[in-house]
């Protein structure tokens, strides 16, 4: 049974407030931006530099995994910061330790240095994917929460699709250092936006403050609503984080595509995410959070699981580039239709843990996208088929652990 009665509604905030508009929401997606552009920007630089350091791809892939540890491990702490000393100084203290991480790998004379400015970058970029999502909820009414995310997830999943094709151009234009000339001026624009932003949080509940950072967690987990919309979440990035890592060597290696064909394709999923986000932003408000959650997430297991018996039916070792980029387009249109939707679902639950729940349900997400990442490596075969397997276990799992949560609420009530 679906439930689409949302959780009480935060407090009004004062009067000093912003109102809810383009004004307010853009600087919000150029900072949560910062952060995923980051990570996937120097993708292609990093041939480049381990030739400039005399380091072997073991080294240089840690600039992506131990970033990818700092940055999810830091959206922990800065949801609950902001619940008790505010949204605005955390995130201006964030975007300060991500321009500073991005100078530091500018002038770094050792790769250590570098992989150390990386680490710190990706904390302080943690913020903003973060805040902005709390902030939203702070100003935005219950019915508009869903829409206002849609536009706010396009700015976390569209750039960083783009990013590798600039971070491409840059490298062999310019040279390496050149991405992080340009990730230094994103962490300064982003700075001078997160500090001309107005305070959100104006309910600051005496309960998080006391509670402490892991009895809020505690807490959060405790509830199966909260549960339903995280691990949904989770399970549709473990899909999108196993095309991430899985589908550039599928593609170039085994379907001898072109690292340009194989770039401009891969905008096809930006493009579907793109319009998955903007019928949620249309049918949320009025289908309700919960069934676009079905919708999208229905959608995209389909997809998969019918991916997954056709390139098994024409039994083919490589398989086809068509049939790659379909069901992972189709699939990226159904996880932009639900993915701001659990995520909206999550902090909506306990209002006065918004920022909480945006931390824990981002770090819930990194982690279980790694997991996929790795087991994708375990199990790769010199087929698609991996792939395709993880991309459909992954989506039919989300809607297993969605429907279970709510059953378990619909019991409870």
């Amino acid at each position: 049974m679906v439930h689409d009665q949302p959780a009480p509604d935060s407090p009004e905030p004062a009067s000093s407030s912003p109102r809810p508009g383009l004004r307010f929401l853009a600087p919000l997606v150029i900072v949560t931006a910062s952060g995923p552009v980051s990570m996937q920007m120097i993708l292609p630089a990093l041939p480049a530099i381990g030739e400039h350091f005399s380091v072997g791809p073991a080294m240089t892939h840690m600039l992506v995994s131990l970033a990818l540890i700092a940055f999810g491990s830091s959206m922990l702490v800065w949801g609950p910061l902001s619940d008790r000393y505010g949204r605005r100084l955390p995130l201006i203290g964030g975007t300060v330790l991500f321009a500073a991480g991005a100078g530091l790998c500018l002038v770094a004379p050792t790769m250590e240095l570098l992989i150390a400015g990386r680490v710190l970058g990706a904390a302080g970029a943690a913020s903003g994917m973060v805040l902005t999502r709390a902030m939203v909820r702070d100003i935005y009414p219950s019915e508009q929460v869903s829409s206002a995310m849609s536009q706010l997830t396009m700015g976390q999943i569209v750039p960083p699709m783009l990013a590798p094709a600039l971070g491409g151009l840059l490298t062999d234009r310019f040279g390496w250092h050149w991405n992080f000339v340009v990730l230094v001026a994103l962490g300064l624009l982003a700075l001078l936006l997160a500090w001309r932003l107005p305070e959100t949080n104006h309910a600051r509940a005496q309960g998080a403050a006391s509670a402490g950072l892991l009895s809020s967690f505690s807490h959060l987990l405790r509830l199966p609503r909260f549960n339903g919309y995280a691990f949904f979440g989770a399970a549709v990035m473990m899909a999108y984080f196993a095309f991430l890592a899985g589908a550039p060597e599928v593609a170039m290696e085994q379907m001898h595509m072109t690292p340009s064909t194989y770039g401009m394709a891969y905008i096809a999923l930006s493009l579907a995410f793109m319009s998955g986000n903007m019928l949620s932003a249309r049918l949320s408000p009025r289908m309700g959070i919960d069934r676009m959650i079905l919708l999208g997430g229905g959608l995209a297991a389909v997809s998969t699981v019918v991916g997954l018996l056709v390139l098994i039916v024409i039994s083919t070792a490589g398989g086809s580039p068509w049939l790659l980029f379909v069901t992972g387009s189709v699939m990226a249109f159904g996880n932009g239709a639900s993915l701001n939707n659990s995520q909206a679902g999550g902090m909506a639950v306990e209002p006065r843990m918004a920022g909480a729940a945006a931390g824990l349900g981002g770090f819930i997400q990194m982690l279980c996208g790694a997991l996929a990442t790795q087991s994708l490596g375990i199990i790769h075969n010199g087929t698609p088929y991996p792939l395709f397997l993880m991309m459909a276990i992954s989506c039919v799992l989300s809607l297993v652990i969605f429907a279970g949560c709510q059953r378990l609420v619909a019991r409870s009530a």
